[in-house]
């Protein structure tokens, strides 16, 4: 496919590449990517809350995607660049690669900061990050800080409870969360409820952990 086409691919799909690669402008949001050797990204492209599995992500010289919020696991490298413009990765997981997490290729920066390499000790550089366990990573890549455990894990897991509707008037209502990362639930949910008017109410929360 033309590095000049666009290719939009929806929330929810699953893209088995039965081992080929793709390129294009690729826009891709909460998708899951499989069975490819590569997936290259064009000028303008972005990869965000995406899983890909036994596939890496390609990035060309004349390329500046974005990418960010997404898993990559069981692939050789993670991301490979060859782009003459600097590069942000953020809250990548790298986990079950056999080489480089990301392996730039250019003089210019990736700076690839709150991403997990596959161990808490962070990624492997003989000599930034000597004594790293998890994969490796070239020069031209500022890895830190970086994160201990998966990015995916830390996102907390809301549960609603006791909905009823003696509480509408009062428009509390109650979530259980995982609080463990420390993450400000509040500034990450927004909660309506609806009652059987049809009307609508923004609903202060109330945490308990």
């Amino acid at each position: 496919i033309s590095t000049e086409r666009t290719i939009r691919i929806e929330p929810g799909c699953h893209f088995d590449m039965y081992d080929h690669g793709l390129g294009g402008r690729i826009i891709a949001e909460g998708s899951i990517f499989s069975g490819g050797t590569y997936l290259s990204l064009g000028e303008g492209g972005s990869i965000n809350n995406c899983l890909l599995n036994d596939c890496s992500i390609s990035i060309g010289s004349n390329s500046q995607p974005r990418i960010g919020n997404s898993q990559i696991s069981n692939s050789r490298n993670g991301i490979y660049s060859i782009s003459e413009h600097p590069l942000d990765v953020t809250n990548i997981d790298f986990i079950s690669i056999g080489e480089y997490g990301i392996l730039n290729r250019s003089d210019n920066l990736i700076t690839a900061q709150n991403c997990y390499w596959g161990h808490p000790t962070g990624p492997y550089h003989d000599e930034l990050n000597p004594e790293g366990s998890g994969c490796d990573v070239s020069d031209n890549v500022v890895f830190e800080p970086w994160l201990r455990m998966p990015w995916m894990d830390m996102q907390p897991q809301v549960t609603l409870v006791d909905i009823h509707q003696e509480s509408f008037p009062s428009k509390i209502v109650q979530i259980r969360y995982d609080y463990q990362h420390g993450l400000d639930i509040a500034s990450l949910v927004t909660l309506q409820i609806s009652p059987d008017r049809g009307q609508s109410w923004g609903v202060p929360i109330v945490h308990t952990w």
